[in-house]
């Protein structure tokens, strides 16, 4: 099995004393996610030895030059995995841990730790420069998984709180100009690490300034001034918001920081200096983030007045970056409860620039991602389901895009109708054939893109994945959801036959429309009803509107309507009606022996369904004659028997009365 496979893959390499010498970065990062996996603790164990049994020993127990073998700046989310194993095992080491964890190992690793974050402090306080791997140790060591310093142990305390904040932030400002400095020489390797070390120093000076009033002042200030700035790169704003709000998020009001930066900035664009164009981009650029990472009630109303007029004037701006991001920022603002009125000018908006056939697909494509979003979360009322030659809905620009020849904006689109589909916001049939067509269509699956883009939103690789989950899911939501997919099967094969070739694939000589079709079947039967007339219609109907379809597809589709009508029991009569319709004017197109001869032999069966039909319909006649023959005997003889009683009873009163 492939979990057996895995783990002797990793004892190999445990055996073997040159496995780090002869790795990659690459290698090892990818070792480090298929080997620390949650979901196998064979493989897991195995990947523990592999690291404290062979790695840390070959390495002298030096994690730092472990770390610069991984690569932290390029497999920074790698080295965070590897480090934090490593912490945890050392953390929880008692006599009962596994053999590859001993004393000696435990001992050697814990010193060395302490050892290179000592260095690290009296390098900072030194004012000498410290490499990326003590940045990245210092910072995973002491200031990850608590909220502020005074959680630590009295031992990582006393490390952390010898720190100076303002020294850090000169830290950084040094760095920051560093990378400026990269940017110009186009020195792609030397902006990474500045970056980097900003990213990280940055976490640091956050958490240490926790531990009084005073540094949590001079770093807020700091950070102020750091965004306010021109001298600071646009690649250090993004993280550099996200760092400041998961660092000071209990603590200090962040967004309250971010405003007065932001109002600093409005001020500037409203003066209209010549860098108005450095200001609007740097707004956007701090709020989209901040918008993120914000409380619900963090805006007020006239707040996000003051904001939405900013990003509309935006929205039209020249420049395609700055409309990105606007379009990104306005729907994240929709999420702050703004007045009613705002709230509907950010959805026609949104709507506007989803429309536009002139605007990048990019734009187009986060304008519906942020539409998408606010219908599904706020449950509130929009133009979703198409209508008869109608242009102005969110489902057509959505239609437009899942079917445009863009790889990514296809995956995007994909990604937003699964949404609305599996929320029940839309039921568009169209949607679900587009969905179906890109899930089957070999040339939309790319295998080889990297581990990092394939996580990313606009992967084929991410879409398809999401869709092999998305249809069983849809399916038993609702017997609604299974017929709406089911109907959507003749779309899906003309949406197929004419993007996908007409030769079969290797895997077992099928044409991935008829793999699509044998799919729906799949997951579409339960015990309770058959599905193979109602897919059979559907299959006919594209039979009959297909042009210049190849005889063998024709015959093979034939072929499968036999099987499917063959197994269908003698009481399913569902859709046989319209089913033999349907086949006498396939019967009159369809030029293929063979495939008419399954036609012939389909209509046969049909016609014993309907005969069964027929002969259940008499007896249910026949059975209900008897009974309304008897019930009427039954009330005529309740009927005499109540006269016989009244005229006796009449009788006996005139008797008495006579006598």
């Amino acid at each position: 099995s492939e979990k057996s496979v895995r783990v002797a893959a990793l004892q190999a390499l445990a055996a073997s004393l040159d496995s780090v010498s002869l790795m990659s970065p690459d290698t090892f990062a990818e070792v480090i996610r298929g080997g620390f996996s949650n979901r196998c603790t064979p493989t897991k164990e195995a990947m523990l030895s592999l690291v404290m049994g062979n790695w840390i020993e070959v390495l002298d127990y030096d994690l730092l030059r472990l770390l610069r073998q991984v690569d932290v700046i390029s497999n920074e989310d790698e080295c965070v995995v590897l480090t934090s194993e490593i912490m945890g095992l050392l953390e929880a080491y008692n006599e009962e841990t596994p053999d590859y964890l001993s004393g000696t190992n435990v001992r050697g690793l814990k010193a060395s730790v302490v050892r290179q974050n000592r260095s690290f402090v009296q390098s900072i306080e030194l004012k000498e420069s410290v490499s990326p791997e003590e940045t990245f140790l210092f910072r995973l060591v002491h200031c990850k998984g608590v909220e502020s310093p005074d959680m630590l142990s009295p031992e990582k305390y006393k490390i952390c709180s010898s720190l100076d904040t303002s020294e850090l932030c000169n830290q950084i400002a040094q760095y920051s100009l560093c990378l400026q400095d990269a940017i110009k020489e186009e020195d792609q390797s030397r902006q990474e690490e500045c970056a980097f070390h900003c990213f990280q120093l940055m976490e640091i000076a956050g958490f240490v300034s926790l531990s009084d009033e005073g540094s949590k002042r001079h770093f807020i200030n700091f950070i102020e001034k750091f965004l306010s700035s021109r001298d600071t790169p646009d690649e250090l704003v993004d993280r550099s918001i996200s760092t400041v709000f998961g660092a000071q998020q209990k603590e200090m009001d962040s967004f309250g920081m971010v405003c007065r930066v932001l109002c600093r900035l409005s001020h500037e664009v409203a003066e209209e200096t010549k860098d108005e164009a450095w200001g609007i981009a740097r707004y956007l650029a701090i709020l989209a983030p901040a918008l993120e990472s914000s409380p619900r009630d963090a805006i007020d109303a006239d707040l996000a007045v003051e904001i939405s007029l900013m990003i509309a004037a935006s929205i039209t701006d020249t420049n395609d970056a700055i409309r990105e991001v606007a379009v990104n920022s306005l729907g994240k603002l929709g999420f702050f409860n703004p007045p009613r009125n705002v709230w509907e000018d950010i959805k026609r908006i949104l709507l506007e620039v989803a429309l536009k056939e002139k605007e990048k697909l990019e734009i187009r494509s986060q304008a519906l991602l942020s539409l998408c979003d606010l219908v599904v979360l706020s449950q509130e009322e929009l133009q979703l389901q198409q209508r008869p030659n109608d242009s102005s809905s969110f489902v057509h620009a959505l239609e437009t895009l899942i079917r445009n020849s863009n790889s990514s904006v296809v995956a995007l689109a994909g990604e937003i109708s699964m949404k609305l589909l599996l929320d029940g916001r839309s039921t568009e049939r169209k949607l679900l054939a587009s969905l179906l067509a890109i899930y089957f269509d070999p040339n939309q699956n790319n295998m080889d893109t990297e581990y990092s883009e394939a996580r990313a939103m606009g992967s084929s690789i991410r879409l398809h994945q999401l869709l092999s989950v998305f249809f069983p899911a849809f399916v038993l939501k609702s017997d609604l959801n299974r017929d709406t997919l089911l109907g959507s099967l003749h779309l899906a094969l003309e949406y197929s036959s004419k993007t996908n070739p007409c030769k079969a694939t290797k895997q077992g000589g099928k044409f991935p429309m008829m793999r699509m079709t044998e799919y729906i079947v799949a997951i579409s039967e339960n015990d309770s009803s058959s599905v193979g007339i109602s897919v059979c219609v559907q299959v006919a109907r594209f039979l009959l509107s297909a042009e210049s379809l190849p005889n063998i597809q024709s015959r093979a589709f034939c072929s499968f309507m036999l099987l499917q009508v063959t197994k269908t029991e003698l009481d399913s009569h569902a859709n046989v009606r319209e089913l033999n319709l349907i086949l006498e004017d396939l019967q009159m197109i369809v030029q293929d022996e063979a495939a008419l001869e399954s036609l012939s032999l389909v209509a046969g069966r049909l016609s014993e369904l309907e005969a069964s039909r027929m002969d259940e319909s008499v007896s249910t006649s026949d059975s209900d004659s008897s009974n309304s023959e008897l019930t009427n005997t039954c009330i005529l003889a309740n009927s005499t028997n109540a006269s016989v009683c009244s005229g006796s009873k009449r009788y006996g009163r005139k008797t008495k009365s006579t006598a």
